[in-house]
Formats: structure tokens, sequence, C-alpha cells
């Protein structure tokens, strides 16, 4: 739309909009334009940073299957397959519940650099993973 807005307004506006809903339109009364993703990246500066982590917030909280390593990544939650063959860290066997609850909350990283091994419970998050053991 090509419509001239101080950079601090655009960066509260961006952030006011998009708690509201999914889309950032332009501020001016008369204009509702949706503002590109690479307009906000270069107006906004490093006030775009705190926009991506409200996005990605909401993005996580709309898709309970997704989720975050403390590196970064983002990943889809499958299940997996129950194992009563896994043994705790004093060579135990595991029960079938915390087998059950491994195969349903148990996460490696895929990153190359990273590989942390998580529990994807949202009320525990431990790391390591805890074998053995239910949250």
């Amino acid at each position: 739309c090509f419509h001239m807005i101080h950079r601090q307004c655009l960066s509260e506006t961006a952030v006011q909009q998009i708690k509201r809903s999914k889309t950032i339109c332009c501020p001016k009364s008369d204009c509702k334009k949706q503002i590109q993703d690479w307009e906000l990246r270069d107006y906004m500066g490093k006030d775009y940073e705190e926009l991506e982590k409200i996005i990605q917030a909401q993005f996580m909280a709309d898709n309970p299957n997704l989720v975050s390593c403390s590196c970064g990544n983002v990943m889809e939650v499958e299940q997996g397959k129950v194992d009563l063959n896994v043994r705790d860290d004093n060579n135990k066997p595991i029960t079938k519940e915390a087998a059950e609850w491994m195969a349903k909350y148990r996460v490696r990283c895929p990153m190359a650099n990273c590989g942390k091994i998580f529990c994807t419970n949202p009320q525990c998050g431990a790391e390591p993973y805890h074998i053995g053991k239910t949250c």
C-alpha cells in the first residue's frame, strides 16, 4: 500500500494485531492491506524477533502435536511403539505404565548438532528423558 508508517508504530501495531488475528494489516484507518512478512522483517528490525516469538507460540498452541526443543528446533510428535524390554538406569525392567508413557512422550531432537532426548509432556519437559518413570 506504500503508506509511510513510523517504525515504532508499525512494531506496536504488528504485536497488537498478531495477538488478535493471524494477519497484520496497514494501521492507516482507511487502508486494510495485509503487510507481508518480508516487509515486517525489513522495517521492524530487532523488534521482528519479538513478533516471531509471538507467532511461534501461537502456532505451537494451535498445533498440539508440535514440540520445541531447547535448541529451537520444532518437530512433530508421533507416538512410538511400546517396548516392554527397556531397562532403566539401574538396569531394571521398566513398568508397562512407564513404557507406555515413554512411547507417548519421549523425543530425540533430530538436529545433528543437538540430539537431546526429552519429555514432551507439557507439565514436565524433563531433559534428559526420565526412563522408567512417569511424570
